[in-house]
């Protein structure tokens, strides 16, 4: 589904969750950490990655506008320092929970697994 199938659910504002699982099977992969950034780069939530376990970052975005954030994963690979960048929402399968009791709907952004080599 695309944003504007979700933006009429939008009023005065929503969360935006993203999910995923990392997964790597290097002993050189280290110190692996997503961030997610919104509206010119600033880091709204940031996880320190546990391998082959999920995760997740979110934050509230104001409006009904659809969202301008991104999530980075970086991580060292023996000297090497490597990050790979995910654009929301054109690079997530996206999923609306809207529920009776909560006043703003939510925006789930689902990445899926992750896996580095």
């Amino acid at each position: 589904m695309t944003y504007e199938q979700y933006k009429i659910s939008f009023k005065s504002g929503y969360y935006l969750t993203v999910f995923g699982t990392a997964n790597w099977n290097s002993t050189e992969i280290k110190n692996v950490i997503a961030e997610l950034n919104c509206t010119r780069n600033v880091l709204v939530d940031e996880k320190h990655l546990k391998n082959h376990m999920p995760f997740y970052l979110a934050t509230y975005l104001g409006g009904n506008s659809e969202p301008d954030c991104n999530v980075t994963i970086e991580y060292d690979k023996g000297s090497e320092k490597i990050s790979d960048i995910f654009k929301i929402p054109e690079k997530c399968n996206m999923s609306l929970a809207d529920f009776p009791c909560v006043r703003h709907a939510d925006l789930n952004c689902h990445l899926g697994n992750i896996t580095f080599s």
